[in-house]
């Protein structure tokens, strides 16, 4: 007899007919082993997938009127920019408003459509280059269409008990992880919690954020960041604990509400931001002017998603007494800039005091006496 586990097999009827009590316990040890293995040899490599109809929004209306389409756009619009930049925070911003009073000038064309229903279904087409407009405008950029794939383990803990998000259970908190993927046009994967992945994976491994196990099982899906979620409700509210695994590196942070959906919400936005940083290019090395002196490290606080950052980076950029902007790192809520100047530290901090956008952060304390720590003000 052959028992299927996933898409392996683990053949053992022949043997367990010649097997005592005793070594059951050590067969199970042993198909858990061989399908780690049979897992790990998988090659790793991050699946990008191409998210269509990026520019494209369907709905249903009840007639074929203008007044009945003119209704819905200023939301189509919405729905564009948040999947095309991967941001909701961006629909508050008064370019986005402005926007909205011109719409015309956006849309490329509409397709209507009978259903069985006495009612329409409309397709909104907008344009891609005026979108790209509109975002450079408010200082965003848009998520190229090829996107990497994600993947999520959660688990919901109730009672000391804790429970996968999926497999038939916790099904409308899946249902709504998955519309929220499809909001931000975000590729995202979750696991099949099938016999071979609960051989290797258990609920105490995302409990403990046990990376190990998480990333071993996730690797036939080959994707580039693994989000791991522990969600616990206490006294009616929602406990979230966080993770974001791209690599080695790891993300961490919490969120509290008595409401679950705005935290799936922000947490899907966040790895939206997270994808948008990592496709930003790299700064290739430049060759500098002997006369140019050593760089001086600037940490700025308070950059939290892309548009910040933007600013910032442009306002730096902008600056006469800079002779160049390389970026050394992002993290959770900074970013970190080498500066180069032909006048120093002294002509940079000058340069950095006038600009309305940076505020210097007096209680900061660096171990090194060339670094300039700022806060943004925006």
């Amino acid at each position: 007899m052959s028992a299927r586990i996933g898409r392996f097999y683990a053949i053992d009827g022949i043997m367990h007919s010649n097997m005592g009590r005793g070594d059951v316990g050590d067969m199970l040890v042993m198909q858990k082993f061989l399908i780690a293995m049979l897992f790990s040899l998988i090659c790793y490599h991050a699946n990008a997938v191409v998210v269509n109809d990026l520019y494209t929004v369907r709905t249903t209306v009840t007639d074929s009127s203008a007044e009945a389409r003119n209704h819905f756009l200023p939301f189509a619009l919405d729905q564009v920019l948040t999947k095309v930049a991967g941001a909701k925070s961006i629909l508050a911003h008064h370019e986005v408003a402005i926007a909205k009073m011109h719409l015309d000038k956006y849309v490329t064309s509409y397709v209507y459509k009978n259903n069985p229903y006495g009612t329409y279904n409309l397709s909104i087409q907008f344009s891609d280059k005026m979108i790209a407009e509109l975002l450079h405008k408010i200082g965003h950029t848009a998520l190229d269409k090829n996107r990497p794939l994600s993947m999520a383990w959660l688990v919901i803990n109730a009672d000391n008990h804790s429970q996968f998000v999926g497999g038939g259970v916790h099904e409308d908190i899946a249902a709504q992880l998955d519309s929220l993927a499809q909001v931000y046009g975000i590729p995202l994967a979750r696991p099949q919690l099938d016999l071979a992945e609960r051989m290797i994976v258990r609920e105490q491994d995302v409990v403990d954020f046990n990376w190990e196990p998480l990333r071993l099982a996730a690797s036939k899906y080959h994707p580039e960041v693994i989000i791991a979620g522990k969600i616990t409700e206490v006294d009616g509210q929602w406990h979230c604990e966080w993770q974001f695994s791209r690599g080695a590196q790891i993300e961490t942070w919490q969120t509290i509400s008595t409401d679950l959906n705005p935290q799936l919400d922000q947490m899907m936005e966040r790895l939206a931001t997270n994808l948008a940083l990592a496709q930003l290019p790299k700064p290739q090395p430049v060759a500098v002017a002997p006369e140019v002196k050593r760089g001086i490290t600037l940490r700025v606080k308070g950059i939290t998603d892309l548009a910040a950052y933007a600013k910032i980076n442009n306002c730096l950029n902008n600056i006469t007494a800079i002779k160049r902007v390389e970026v050394k790192d992002i993290r959770e809520d900074e970013a970190i800039f080498m500066l180069l100047s032909d006048g120093g530290k002294e002509s940079i901090e000058k340069a950095l005091n006038a600009e309305l956008t940076l505020v210097a952060d007096s209680s900061a304390v660096d171990i090194e006496t060339d670094n300039l720590v700022y806060k943004a003000n925006l």
